[in-house]
C-alpha cells in the first residue's frame, strides 16, 4: 500500500477496512497533527468514517488525541499503549484485540528508526533480530498462525520485515582481501550493511510521509 500516491479526483479509495485503520494509525506515528482533510488526501478516507477509524484505535488503547478547533486537525496526545476498552461482544473483542496487535508492531517498528521521519518516501534500515523474534520480543504469547496474519495486515499497510540474502561471492572476496578482517577491524561487525552484504539480514521498511 503507497501511502504517497496523492488522490488526483474524488473518488474514494477503496482497501479493507483494517488497512484504512492501520494507515491512518501510521499518519498518527509520523505525523504532529492529523486532519480530517489529510486522512482523505492520503487514504480517501471520509469524514465520518474517519472518526470511527480513530474512534476504534482509542479504544483499542493505542492512541489518545484530542482535537484542535483552531487547525482542525487531531494532535496525538499519547501513542504509549493503554488498557483497552473492552466491548460489548466478543467479535468486537477480538477485532480490537487484533488492531491493538498490529499496532503495537507499528509503533516498535517506528521506534527502531531514530531519526526524523517525513523527507522520504519509504525508510529501510536493517536490524539484528529475525521477523519471529521481533514479534515474540512485543507479543510473547501469541499462536504463530496469529502471528502469520498480523503480519500479513501490516504488509497491506506498508510495514515490512524480509531477510535479504548476502551478497553472491562477497564473503569469499572479504576473506581473500581481508583475510583478518575480523581481529584487524572488529568494529566492521557494528555496521549491519556491511554485515547484511556479507551474511544476509533483516530489513525493516516502513512508509514515510510527503
Amino acid at each position: 500500500m503507497d501511502l504517497q500516491e496523492k488522490r488526483t479526483d474524488s473518488r474514494q479509495i477503496s482497501m479493507p477496512k483494517t488497512t484504512r485503520i492501520l494507515c491512518t494509525y501510521h499518519l498518527f506515528l509520523v505525523c504532529r497533527e492529523v486532519s480530517y482533510r489529510e486522512i482523505w488526501d492520503q487514504l480517501g478516507t471520509p469524514k465520518k468514517t474517519a472518526f470511527r477509524d480513530i474512534s476504534l484505535l482509542v479504544q483499542a488503547g493505542v492512541l489518545k488525541v484530542k482535537y484542535d478547533r483552531k487547525i482542525h486537525a487531531f494532535l496525538p496526545v499519547d501513542l504509549s499503549m493503554s488498557p483497552l476498552q473492552a466491548p460489548e461482544g466478543k467479535n468486537q473483542l477480538k477485532y480490537l484485540e487484533k488492531l491493538r496487535r498490529c499496532c503495537i508492531l507499528m509503533k516498535g517498528m517506528r521506534d527502531l528508526f531514530h531519526f526524523p521521519l517525513g523527507e522520504d518516501e519509504w525508510y529501510n534500515d536493517w536490524y539484528p533480530v529475525s521477523k519471529t523474534d521481533f514479534y515474540r520480543s512485543l507479543l510473547p504469547d501469541v499462536p504463530d498462525r496469529t502471528r502469520q496474519r498480523d503480519y500479513s495486515e501490516l504488509e497491506e499497510a506498508g510495514y515490512k520485515i524480509c531477510y535479504i540474502p548476502p551478497i553472491p561471492g562477497c564473503r569469499e572476496e572479504m576473506v581473500e582481501e581481508f583475510p583478518n578482517w575480523e581481529e584487524v577491524h572488529p568494529e566492521w561487525r557494528n555496521d549491519l550493511n556491511f554485515m547484511a552484504d556479507l551474511y544476509g539480514g533483516w530489513r525493516y521498511t516502513i512508509p514515510g510521509y510527503f
